[in-house]
């Protein structure tokens, strides 16, 4: 079979609903990820819809979760797999019996709360409603990366 090529946002968004898994750079599986299946030449160039981007696209459009899902690097996840992965991670938990039993500190729960009242955001809005700040809580992209995983 020939490895698949990705020279768009849309392309990519088949191969991650495919593959359910994708990680953006290459990986411990060889010939498994977004940079791998992208020609260079999409790649740190200006005046150019580059991967950066599409990952957005796909993310934005709700077929896919993008985080650092993968060993705390980044790539996409399906709908579909998505909640397989998260409750594989969490050892079928819930946020808040993971949190009363001491798996997940303060800062965590702080910026859940604000997550699940409010839904997706940008980092520097969740950071404001949730304490982080200069006056508050330190670390919100220390505290993302770890939710992620």
């Amino acid at each position: 079979m020939s490895q698949p090529r990705i020279h768009n946002a849309m392309e990519l968004e088949t191969l991650v609903q495919q593959m359910g898994f994708l990680p953006f750079f290459a990986c411990s599986v060889p010939n498994f990820s977004i940079e791998q299946f992208t020609s260079s030449r999409y790649w740190f160039v200006e005046d150019v819809d580059v991967p950066w981007k599409w990952r957005m696209e796909v993310a934005c459009r709700d077929v896919a979760a993008y985080g650092k899902l993968f060993s705390k690097k980044a790539g996409l996840v399906s709908r579909e797999w998505y909640p397989d992965l998260v409750n594989y991670r969490c050892n079928g938990d819930d946020f808040d019996a993971r949190y009363k039993e001491g798996m997940s500190g303060y800062r965590k729960k702080c910026a859940m709360d604000v997550l699940l009242r409010e839904g997706s955001m940008l980092s520097k809005d969740l950071k404001r409603m949730a304490g982080f700040g200069t006056d508050g809580l330190k670390g919100l992209d220390t505290v993302m990366v770890n939710l992620q995983m």
